[in-house]
């Protein structure tokens, strides 16, 4: 199938926890089915530090609606070797603008410094939400 990205205003709060609980239900009941099984090897694996770890972010921020704000946002970023992947800015209610940022791979430590610093800029009202979404790019 290749890449898919879906985006929207999601389902809320209980409608999201209802299909988890659904899903982990469905895991549960069908555990002992073939495709479900897991293969043991026997080679050992290094195991990073979590701050070492590569992955992808979806990044939700409440932010001014202004400009210079996505500027600012990406200048903390760019000092911090967090590239963007996709910049998506949603309706604006009483000046506050949504931002949605999905970043390319980045460490942990990287990341986290950054979203920080964030926070910390005046034009961004709320870190709504930061989600690890994974490492599927090929360059890494």
């Amino acid at each position: 199938v290749g890449e898919t990205m879906f985006y929207g205003r999601g389902a809320g709060e209980m409608p999201t926890a209802s299909a988890v609980v659904g899903d982990i239900v469905d895991i549960a009941m069908h555990y002992d089915l073939p495709e479900a099984e897991t293969t043991i090897t026997e080679t050992k694996q290094k195991v990073l530090p979590i701050g070492q770890s590569m992955s992808q972010f979806f990044i939700r921020l409440s932010v001014k609606d202004q400009p210079g704000v996505l500027a600012a946002i990406s200048s903390v970023f760019g000092k911090n070797k967090v590239s963007i992947k996709l910049v998506s800015q949603h309706d604006t209610v009483k000046q506050i603008a949504e931002l949605v940022i999905v970043t390319h791979s980045v460490s942990e430590n990287n990341f986290n410094k950054a979203i920080k610093m964030v926070a910390k800029i005046p034009t961004v009202k709320k870190v709504e939400s930061v989600i690890r979404v994974g490492l599927d790019e090929k360059s890494n």
